[in-house]
């Protein structure tokens, strides 16, 4: 339900030139950064080349309104 969310999907597309080092890296540190905040992280692979770091929600994040 959109006033409900149950979780927080952070999608990470590279643009063309990137080595996928410099996007793992990226993705490692999007994911400390929302440990960090509290969140258990996940992530996962999307088309080609992209990232979805992904973390559930609890009711508490409704509280952040």
């Amino acid at each position: 339900m959109l006033g409900s969310p149950d979780r927080l999907v952070i999608d990470l597309d590279p643009p063309d030139g990137i080595r996928i080092g410099e996007l793992r890296d990226a993705v490692r540190r999007t994911r400390g950064q929302v440990a960090n905040a509290g969140l258990v992280p996940f992530i996962q692979t999307t088309g080609g080349r992209g990232f979805h770091v992904t973390a559930p929600l609890d009711a508490t994040a409704n509280s952040l309104r």
